[in-house]
C-alpha cells in the first residue's frame, strides 16, 4: 500500500466518524511503517468512540444498568459519572415515594436542583421552616432530624424504637422486614411468630413506665448488651438496648440489633481449626483435655465413658514403607473411630500413635459395643485397601467413676486396660479383638 492509498482510507474513516456512519478498522499491518502508529491510534479511537456512543444510547433509552465501557476508555469518564449521578438520583425518587427519609444531592445541573428543591419541601413538611440545612453547631430543627433518619434507614442493622407498652414508634428498613409488619410488640403473645427468639427477647424488657431500668434478663443500669442465638434460623444477633425520650415526653426503649451470623459462623471456624489435628481431622490433645476434665466433673450426674485406643505396630510401618504410609494408617483409624461413633461423642488425638474417644451420656455395655464395631470396620477396611501391610489397633474402655479422684485414674485405668488387649493379641494373633473394660 502506497503512503498516498493509506492517507485516503485514513481520511475516508475520519470523515464516517464524523458524521456517525459505519465504517471499518484499518488494517494496521498493510500501512507503510510511518503510518502504522497513526493507523493504530484512529482505530483506538474509533473502537472507544463506538463503545461510548452505544453506552449513551442504552442510558438514553432508560437503561441505567447498562454495561459502562472498560476502564481503558479515555472517553468514558463523563458518561460513568453521569450514569452514577442518575442511578443516585433514581434510587432516591424511589425512596421518596415509598414516602422514606433521603438526602439530597450534591450535583449540578436543573435536574438535581428540583430534585433538592423537594426535598427540602418535604423535611419542612415535617413541621421545621429551615430553608437550609444549618451549621452543626445550630439548633435542632427538621432538616437535622431529615439527615438523622436518612442515615439510619441505610444502616444494615435495624433500629427500633418502641414504647413501654410495646407499640412500635420507628423502625429502619430492615427492622420493618424482620417484624414483617408489626406495628406492636406482642407482649401477650398469643401465637408464635417467624423470628420467635428474637420477638420473645424484645418482649422480656418491664413494660412498666416508671420503671423502665428493671428487665427480667438483666438487673443494673441500661445500656443492656446481649447476644442471642435464634436456633430456628441458624442467626446470630447482638441487641443493644437503651432508654429514649420519645416525642411526647416519655421514656421508651431503643433497640440496636446486628445479624452477626456470619462473624459467629467465622469465629466458630476459626476455634473448630485450632481444635481439631491438621493431619487426622480429630480433636487435638489440648481441647480433648479440656472436654476431659468436663466430663470428669460430671462423673456423679452422668455416665460417660472414655477408650484410650493405641495403633499396633506404627514404627513397623513408619521403617518398612516410610512416613507417608505411616500418616495413611492414622488417618485410615481416624476415619474407623469417627465413622463408628455417634454425632455427640468426640475421637481425640491424644498423641503421635495414641487416640482417646469420648462416649457422651452412655453406659459402658452400648461403649463396647461401639468399640466392637469399630475393631470389625477396621477389618472391613484392610480386606478392600490392597495395603502390603495391616492396620489395627488396641483399645482399653472403662466408666468415669465417682471413685476416681483425678484425671489421670481415669487414664491409668483405660492405659492398662489397652495394654491388655494388646500382649491378648499378640499371645493369640487369629482371635478377633474386643473391648476390654477396667
Amino acid at each position: 500500500m502506497t503512503e498516498r492509498e493509506a492517507i485516503m482510507l485514513m481520511q475516508t474513516m475520519t470523515r464516517a466518524m464524523t458524521l456517525g456512519r459505519p465504517h471499518k478498522l484499518l488494517d494496521v499491518p498493510g500501512f507503510p511503517m510511518e503510518l502504522q502508529p497513526l493507523a493504530a491510534s484512529l482505530n483506538r479511537l474509533s473502537a472507544d468512540t463506538g463503545e461510548c456512543y452505544g453506552f449513551a444510547q442504552a442510558m438514553a433509552g432508560g437503561s441505567l444498568d447498562a454495561c459502562p465501557p472498560a476502564r481503558a476508555n479515555c472517553l468514558s469518564a463523563p458518561l460513568k459519572e453521569l450514569q452514577s449521578q442518575l442511578t443516585s438520583l433514581c434510587w432516591s425518587m424511589g425512596q421518596l415515594a415509598q414516602g422514606r427519609m433521603v438526602s439530597k444531592l450534591h450535583c449540578p445541573g436543573g435536574l438535581f436542583e428540583a430534585y433538592n428543591t423537594l426535598v427540602e419541601k418535604e423535611s419542612q413538611a415535617l413541621g421545621g421552616q429551615s430553608q437550609e440545612a444549618p451549621a452543626w453547631d445550630g439548633p435542632a430543627n427538621s432538616w437535622r432530624y431529615h439527615q438523622i433518619l436518612s442515615a439510619i434507614n441505610q444502616l444494615h442493622i435495624m433500629v427500633l424504637e418502641v414504647s413501654p407498652d410495646g407499640q412500635i414508634v420507628f423502625a429502619n428498613p430492615p427492622a420493618l422486614e424482620a417484624l414483617d409488619g408489626m406495628d406492636r410488640l406482642p407482649y401477650d403473645r398469643p401465637e408464635p411468630y417467624e423470628k420467635e427468639a428474637l420477638i420473645g427477647y424484645l418482649c422480656t424488657f418491664s413494660q412498666d413506665r416508671g420503671d423502665l431500668e428493671r428487665s427480667e434478663l438483666r438487673s443494673g443500669r441500661f445500656p443492656v448488651l446481649y447476644e442471642l442465638f435464634d436456633p430456628d434460623a441458624d442467626s446470630w444477633y447482638k441487641i443493644t438496648t437503651d432508654t429514649v425520650r420519645l416525642a411526647d415526653g416519655s421514656m421508651g426503649l431503643l433497640h440496636m440489633i446486628d445479624d452477626i451470623s456470619e462473624r459467629k459462623r467465622y469465629e466458630r471456624q476459626l476455634e473448630l481449626s485450632v481444635m481439631t489435628d491438621p493431619l487426622t481431622g480429630a480433636y487435638t490433645r489440648k481441647a480433648g483435655a479440656k472436654k476431659l476434665e468436663e466430663l470428669f466433673g460430671q462423673r456423679f450426674v452422668y455416665s460417660n465413658c472414655v477408650a484410650f485406643v493405641d495403633v499396633d505396630d506404627l514404627k513397623v510401618i513408619n521403617d518398612r514403607h516410610g512416613h507417608t504410609e505411616g500418616d495413611f494408617a492414622l488417618c485410615t483409624v481416624t476415619d474407623v473411630l469417627m465413622g463408628c461413633v455417634r454425632k455427640a461423642d468426640w475421637v481425640v488425638r491424644y498423641g503421635g500413635d495414641e487416640f482417646l474417644v469420648f462416649f457422651m451420656d452412655c453406659d459402658v455395655r452400648t461403649a463396647g459395643d461401639i468399640v466392637a464395631r469399630m475393631f470389625q470396620r477396621m477389618e472391613a477396611v484392610n480386606q478392600q485397601g490392597g495395603k502390603p501391610y495391616h492396620i489395627s489397633f488396641s483399645a482399653g474402655l472403662s466408666l468415669i467413676t465417682e471413685e476416681m479422684a483425678e484425671v489421670s485414674d481415669l487414664i491409668q485405668v483405660i492405659d492398662r486396660a489397652m495394654y491388655q488387649d494388646k500382649l491378648r493379641k499378640k499371645k493369640y494373633p487369629v482371635c478377633t479383638s474386643c473391648p476390654t473394660q477396667g
